[in-house]
């Protein structure tokens, strides 16, 4: 169980790096059913409680309550659990490393740079 949230509070930002994800999921773990943790961590994204202190807040209160009390619905751990490179309906793609592409041309034609001028241009609003 500690596998699967560590990745989760790297990638939502709860703690800096895995090291002390994994420190403080194994915590959890100890001190709670494991099976719990996760869902814990779900049901805090789902409430945007970004913060380790919440998920620990939440364990308290199902242990108080005697059994796990989640609100999200499962489309949305489905959503926040899969990896960010995987797509709906299909196998995982192979990351492969681009080079970031250029915003604009090496050479931007008069034309090109008058159509970008008129394109950038703010229109005043108008008041009635």
């Amino acid at each position: 169980m500690v596998a699967e949230v560590v990745p989760l509070l790297v990638r939502y930002r709860y703690e800096p790096d895995e090291t002390q994800a994994t420190l403080i999921a194994q915590a959890w773990a100890e001190e709670y059913p494991a099976e719990w943790v996760r869902p814990a961590v779900v049901e805090t994204l789902y409430q945007a409680r970004y913060k380790s202190v919440s998920v620990a807040q939440v364990l308290r209160l199902w242990k108080r309550q005697g059994r796990p009390h989640p609100h999200y619905p499962g489309d949305f751990e489905r959503l926040v659990i899969r990896s960010p490179q995987e797509r709906p309906g299909s196998p995982l793609p192979r990351v492969v490393p681009r080079s970031p592409l250029p915003l604009l041309p090496a050479t931007v034609t008069e034309p090109q740079y008058q159509k970008l001028r008129t394109l950038a241009q703010v229109q005043p609003v108008r008041e009635s």
